[in-house]
């Protein structure tokens, strides 16, 4: 490989790095939600505001 390439590689790590760090944030966020419904039906609205945020996401 040529250091373009090797560059082009890198770079396309460091990007699916990030998007799943990303994702691990959110799904950590939404499951923290998720598991204070359980104890607390309060929390129920933050629950449907990351769900509808999270399916706009996915349709993008």
């Amino acid at each position: 490989d040529d250091i373009c390439t090797t560059y082009k590689h890198i770079k396309l790590l460091a990007n699916i790095h990030e998007s799943l760090d990303w994702l691990y944030c959110k799904l950590s966020y939404y499951f923290d939600i998720l598991d204070k419904c359980l104890n607390d039906t309060k929390h129920l609205d933050a629950l449907t505001q990351t769900t509808g945020i999270v399916e706009g996401l996915m349709n993008n």
